[in-house]
């Protein structure tokens, strides 16, 4: 019972810093390229989990997809720095540690709903059709009706 605690904590800290994150890496994105710009050549997170599941496959074969071996190490590629020195050599390291957020706030997001998958948990067709700067913009409207709501309950 306390692993299932303590599993919902660092999820819920995982979420909170995945929408950190988000926020963050969109604020930069359109402080450097005007919206045009940055809305091509924006990887989906379906390609990026094909990377990181190439790259398991040559370097970490004993991690199966949406296991909880394979939870776990996206938990390690999100919280710590230099989880995978190898993996954080990839040209696109950023971008897979964002999917990996992406992927445990999907996992939560289930979790809440009350799914808990037995044999691994495989994110949805629609997560995985979205792309980085699509998934920003969601953090980032969602942040502002928070904030609209938030100003409303205060009047």
């Amino acid at each position: 019972m306390k692993g299932i605690h303590r599993n919902k904590i660092i999820l819920a800290v995982l979420v909170i810093g995945s929408i950190g994150t988000a926020i963050y890496v969109a604020s930069e994105k359109n402080a450097a390229t005007d919206n045009n710009s940055a809305m091509t050549g924006s990887p989906t997170m379906k390609s990026l989990q094909n990377d990181l599941l190439d790259y398991l496959k040559k370097n970490h074969p004993e991690i199966r997809f949406g296991s909880q071996k394979y939870i776990d190490y996206v938990s390690d590629v999100c919280i710590l720095a230099e989880a995978d020195p190898e993996l954080a050599k990839l040209s696109n390291y950023e971008d897979i540690q964002f999917y990996c957020a992406e992927y445990l706030h999907e996992l939560d997001e289930q979790q809440v709903k009350g799914i808990i998958p037995f044999f691994g948990f495989k994110p949805s067709e629609d997560f995985l059709s979205k792309t980085i700067e699509e998934i920003q913009l969601e953090v980032i409207a969602k942040e502002r009706q928070n904030e609209t709501e938030f100003q409303q309950e205060r009047d």
